[in-house]
């Protein structure tokens, strides 16, 4: 009740300081308003009705929010101001709820005074009421970018599961560049420290954003938090490929770094399935020619000498010879090759150590005088962290 009596009050202030040629809002918005600009105009299209009629409809409505939205304007215009007052400003904010235009001005004067909290909450408050999502969505994305002060704000706008909540993780603006996706990596660690749910969709792209450029730790850190994996961590993830057998084949799954990637070409794929209750099993093919990476994944290992050891059904030893591990480190690769046979194990390791940590670890054809297909199925692929004897 106070909330109305002082908006009452706050009408009654500004029809006393109104003159001739008030206008009231009847406007229609559109994307263009939409700016993030320090110069967005207020109050850009009203029709005007006589000052007779706005006091009549005053007094049959004094809470409806377009009359007070015309008597503003009219004190605003006068003045030719950029800004409202305190009065003004308190008022629009009392009844903004329930009009999309005096949200669109009180996210005006919030651009013009360089607030980007009050721009935030106006910004909700439309994307709330679905109005201009994706222009709005970009708005926001741009704040998270230059105003790291606004993040938290964020992260507890989006604790409550808005509407647009989809939309802001999964616009391509939030990840395009190494800007954009350090300033959301920043957001989603607050996400993710606040017990939020976060889809994949949404991390994925931001864990390989931070890969690409070279931000392993970072990388890591959000994948871990994703997947709830303390350290240390398996090496390499999922060596059974349970969880690539689970994968969905459908083209919006989107793999992480530090998960296994299988690749597909012309005379080469690699698939894992499950069949029934049998443990997943890795299926390679290929035709013998080029020089094809069956399935990659970066580790999470510190600088040494690795073996690899690799199980699967029936295989044979001149098969094993035709495929390596091949460890990157930036651009220079490591090769291990088949030394020894252990437990019906087969294992690969190289003369020298890997120097970097996390190293990316690809799995390859090699290109032999042959070209004779070849078919392989693998159950799991283990790294260590110790010596092999040759075989």
């Amino acid at each position: 009740m106070d909330k109305i009596r002082s908006t009452v009050i706050a009408i009654a202030q500004l029809s006393a300081a109104i003159a001739l040629g008030v206008v009231a809002y009847k406007s229609s918005v559109i994307a263009s308003d939409i700016k993030a600009s320090r110069r967005a105009v207020l109050f850009e299209t009203m029709p005007k009705i006589s000052l007779e009629e706005l006091q009549r409809r005053v007094q049959a409505m004094p809470l409806q929010p377009d009359l007070l939205h015309g008597l503003i304007a009219h004190r605003v215009k006068q003045r030719d101001a950029r800004v409202l007052d305190e009065s003004e400003r308190s008022a629009l904010q009392s009844l903004g709820w329930q009009s999309t235009v005096i949200q669109l001005d009180l996210y005006k004067d919030g651009l013009n005074r360089s607030d980007v909290n009050t721009v935030v909450t106006r910004i909700d408050g439309l994307l709330r009421r679905g109005k201009m999502t994706e222009e709005l969505v970009n708005v926001l994305i741009e704040i998270e970018q230059v105003a790291p002060q606004t993040r938290r704000m964020l992260v507890d706008l989006l604790a409550d599961k808005p509407n647009w909540r989809r939309d802001f993780l999964t616009a391509p603006e939030g990840f395009a560049g190494a800007d954009a996706v350090a300033a959301r990596a920043s957001t989603l660690n607050m996400m993710f420290d606040q017990k939020l749910s976060i889809k994949r969709e949404e991390v994925a792209p931001i864990v390989n954003g931070l890969e690409v450029t070279g931000k392993l730790d970072q990388a890591e850190k959000l994948w871990r938090k994703f997947h709830h994996i303390p350290r240390p961590a398996p090496r390499p993830y999922d060596p059974n490929f349970n969880q690539l057998a689970s994968t969905p084949l459908d083209s919006q799954h989107q793999t992480m770094a530090y998960e296994w990637r299988t690749g597909s070409g012309a005379g080469y794929s690699a698939e894992a399935r499950q069949i029934g209750s049998e443990s997943p099993v890795l299926n390679i093919t290929w035709d013998g020619r080029a020089a094809p990476v069956f399935i990659r994944q970066r580790l999470i290992s510190e600088p040494g000498r690795f073996e690899v050891s690799v199980d699967g059904v029936a295989l044979d030893p001149g098969a094993m010879r035709r495929i390596a591990f091949v460890f990157y480190c930036g651009g220079r690769p490591i090769f291990h090759d088949l030394v020894s046979r252990k437990e019906g194990r087969f294992v690969y390791s190289a003369n020298e150590p890997v120097t970097c940590a996390n190293p990316e670890m690809r799995l390859v054809g090699m290109p032999q005088d042959s070209s004779n297909p070849l078919e392989i199925e693998l159950t799991s692929i283990w790294l260590q962290s110790r010596g092999a004897s040759r075989l």
